[in-house]
């Protein structure tokens, strides 16, 4: 398994530095933090209870053509937020809680052939700043770990400045490695598409992600719960009021019954600070 990584890597590293040009990257910045803080008297009557939280997130595109038959696109998704809430009856307030994780860094390499679709292969790391597992006493940091390599076609749909639309097809290979727990490795088929679009001037911006994975093949025996299709879609829009105060909206829907059975769903509706930048480039990118 080591050394199936360290050929996953080197494939992903060594074109980048065998044919980088001197081009510029496409840059795109998306970062706000947001904070929320309710507080009632003693006065009230019925079932209000105080509550604060905050939450940061960030988005990052570094896209660039090194050659003009081999692309570059690297994805970076952080976010952290944490709450607590006040007992109505003492007035006391919990121990703060985590209420957003996320670490998510996914590169993508195309080679650009000028044909219908282009070949890639891709690796992908996902995990929390904090290990929420309520048994785990050793482990605090960067736990659970999903690391997905991938290979396939790919086509981008739309290939404008501000509204892009591309999809990939191909096999894929996840380690899910837990310290507290057996790791474990699977094999099968993945479907992405990404999605986005700047509107207004970039005072709009919507994106869409939806990943489907079949898996063919695990190292878990146990149970045939790793057989069915896992479903992540997230979905953020943000609408910037002034240049730097924005109103976002985030839904994401989750389905994998290795974690649980039923379909989970995840909403939140903000209002915080904003910064958002966006590189200029010349002339579009030819694929």
């Amino acid at each position: 398994m080591d050394k199936i990584k360290i050929i996953a890597v080197t494939l992903l590293i060594v074109p980048s530095l065998i044919l980088a040009e001197q081009e510029p990257w496409e840059i795109f910045l998306d970062a706000n933090l947001t904070m929320t803080l309710n507080t009632y008297s003693n006065s009230w009557t019925g079932e209000e209870a105080g509550s604060f939280s905050w939450a940061s997130r960030l988005l990052l595109e570094a896209n660039k053509q090194l050659h003009k038959k081999f692309r570059v696109e690297n994805t970076l998704k952080l976010g952290f937020g944490q709450s607590k809430i006040q007992d109505k009856d003492t007035d006391k307030w919990s121990k703060i809680q985590v209420s957003t994780d996320l670490i998510d860094f996914e590169t993508v390499n195309k080679f650009t052939l000028d044909g219908f679709v282009d070949p890639y292969i891709a690796g992908r790391v996902q995990t929390t700043f904090l290990d929420a597992s309520p048994t785990n006493h050793e482990v605090k940091y960067a736990n659970p770990i999903i690391i997905t390599e991938s290979f396939g076609a790919s086509r981008r749909i739309i290939k404008k400045d501000d509204h892009k639309l591309s999809t990939r097809f191909g096999g894929a290979a996840y380690q899910r490695i837990n310290r507290k727990v057996k790791a474990t490795n699977d094999g099968g088929l993945e479907l992405v598409t990404n999605y986005l679009i700047n509107a207004k001037e970039n005072i709009i911006t919507y994106t869409s992600f939806l990943n489907l994975y079949q898996a063919l093949m695990s190292s878990e025996n146990a149970n045939n719960k790793w057989k069915t299709i896992d479903i992540d879609w997230q979905n953020n829009l943000s609408v910037n009021v002034t240049k730097y105060i924005m109103i976002g909206f985030m839904f994401q829907m989750l389905y994998d019954r290795d974690i649980s059975e039923d379909l989970r769903t995840r909403q939140l509706l903000s209002v915080g600070l904003t910064f958002k930048y966006k590189s200029k480039k010349e002339e579009e990118t030819k694929q």
